[in-house]
């Protein structure tokens, strides 16, 4: 008899404080950025559509006046009215001018992972004793990959994939899906992180349990690698960072995913700064906002 799996995993711990649309269509932080260093990252997000259809005309009608070599490396996304590409400053403003477009953000990178509280804060003793096991459901795990040999997992990791833009997936492509994809990272001390919160969510041997220890596992590694300043305050160095466009391909692919997957949580366990209430974490986060309302 399958076990219905009542959700007690955290949904989202994103604390990102980089990455925020300005009331501006063109915010002068990233026209300045762009001027001064010929391009800027930057995730557009559309007016919503009604159908895939639509989204990708309204993408094709944004990206007609940008720049061909811009627009053909543009990262579209299949369920997010958005999508991200490397900018100049006449892009932004091509950008800006199109009514499809709603505004512009910063893809700015985010904080290394970091991990403050586990199972008790969310209740998963009283959910174990209950009977909850989540046998039944899946757990994408959203983070710096998940060892695939781990017996920790016994063979429970039924998806993978990986998206960086920094070319450090295991293929060493920006962009793979399939078996091996969503394997730990191997480039910096940071890289343990994903497989640490899967056993939170989902572990099991013989002496320690996770949270839903019956549940299947989806591993989708959304960091990359950065070296230098960009580690500074990480305590790592190389350290794992991820983009906000990254982290939007990784919350696409789960909506792919659970089409053929039962889907319960996708867990993202990262962030750079602390929240107090509701407003104060989704304003300085919109586009991981705009995905999540999906």
């Amino acid at each position: 008899m399958r076990t219905h799996f009542q959700l007690a995993i955290v949904v989202l711990a994103v604390a990102a404080a980089q990455t925020s649309f300005a009331a501006s269509p063109v915010p002068a932080a990233l026209d300045a950025e762009a001027r001064a260093k010929g391009s800027v990252r930057v995730i557009v997000q559309l007016a919503p559509s009604a159908s895939r259809a639509e989204r990708r005309g309204r993408q094709d009608a944004a990206l007609a006046g940008v720049d061909a070599r811009a627009r053909s490396a543009a990262r579209r996304y299949q369920h997010l009215d958005a999508f991200a590409l490397e900018a100049s400053a006449r892009d932004l403003q091509a950008l800006a001018a199109s009514p499809s477009v709603i505004s512009l953000a910063l893809d700015g990178p985010l904080a290394a992972p970091s991990l403050d509280s586990t199972g008790p804060l969310i209740g998963a003793n009283a959910s174990a004793a209950a009977g909850y096991d989540g046998r039944g459901a899946a757990i994408a795990i959203l983070d710096t990959g998940v060892d695939r040999n781990h017996a920790f997992f016994a063979g429970r990791i039924v998806a993978e994939a990986c998206f960086s833009a920094n070319g450090d997936c295991p293929n060493g492509q920006t962009s793979e899906i399939g078996p091996g994809a969503g394997d730990a990272c191997t480039f910096s001390g940071a890289c343990f992180h994903g497989t640490h919160v899967a056993g939170i969510a989902a572990g099991a041997n013989a002496t320690y349990q996770g949270v839903a220890p019956g549940a299947q596992l989806a591993s989708i590694r959304i960091f990359s690698q950065f070296t230098g300043g960009s580690c500074s305050g990480t305590g790592y160095d190389p350290c794992a960072l991820a983009w906000p466009s990254d982290i939007l391909a990784g919350i696409d692919h789960a909506r792919t995913l659970a089409a053929t997957l039962p889907l319960a949580a996708a867990n993202m366990s990262f962030g750079g700064g602390k929240y107090y209430g509701r407003s104060g974490c989704e304003a300085p986060n919109a586009t991981e906002k705009l995905a999540l309302d999906l």
